[in-house]
């Protein structure tokens, strides 16, 4: 029975949903410049949210609905979760919500690979979130393993004592993630696999 459970992140990650977000915070926030969007991930974002007095999370997410659906999955990582999911159990934490990642990942026929979805509708908070994953998956966090692409995500993570491996062809570069303690960063998607059975001991 598999035991090790991968926790993806879902924008940036699975999805490139970076640019049309940036777009839909801006029209509501017309002097946000990119450098700011992206600085509001290195913390909590929802914190980031309320500072800027950005529109409200619902509207936020109608705009980001309308548009989700029509962005296909990354290059190659339809083939990464294929992988992952023989060996272990797949979930999703993320800061959008459970109900339209839920319909995406149906629409692009990744569904019944992940186990778990725990979205904002549960909580704001990644820590809780991976709490509530420990929980629905009966696991230590030594059992846990995200994949992400924000530092928040990585800081947030080690609160808990869940280890990172950073993708860098979400919001941040390579150079973002020097002074986090991450298990891999990783460019490509086809390096996700072997960093994740490298950090399970199951690498050769």
């Amino acid at each position: 029975m598999k035991k090790e459970v991968v926790i993806f992140d879902f924008d940036g990650v699975i999805v490139d949903s970076l640019d049309f977000s940036f777009e839909i915070n801006k029209s509501h926030s017309p002097k946000l410049t990119r450098k700011e969007w992206e600085d509001m991930h290195l913390g909590n974002f929802y914190d980031a949210f309320k500072k800027h007095k950005i529109s409200t999370v619902d509207d936020f997410y109608k705009e980001y609905e309308s548009k989700i659906h029509h962005v296909f999955p990354i290059e190659s990582m339809d083939k990464v979760i294929q992988s992952l999911h023989k060996k272990y159990r797949l979930t999703i934490v993320s800061g959008s919500p459970a109900r339209i990642i839920d319909k995406y990942l149906n629409r692009y026929g990744l569904r019944d690979y992940f186990e778990a979805i725990v979205g904002n509708e549960y909580h704001l908070n990644k820590v809780e979130k991976f709490n509530k994953i420990k929980d629905l998956c009966n696991v230590s966090f030594g059992d846990c393993l995200q994949i992400t692409d924000t530092v928040c995500d990585v800081k947030e993570g080690h609160l808990t004592g869940i280890e990172s491996i950073a993708v860098t062809w979400g919001i941040f570069a390579k150079d973002v993630f020097k002074g986090e303690k991450t298990f891999a960063v990783v460019d490509a998607p086809e390096e996700i696999t072997g960093a994740v059975d490298k950090f399970f001991g199951k690498g050769y």
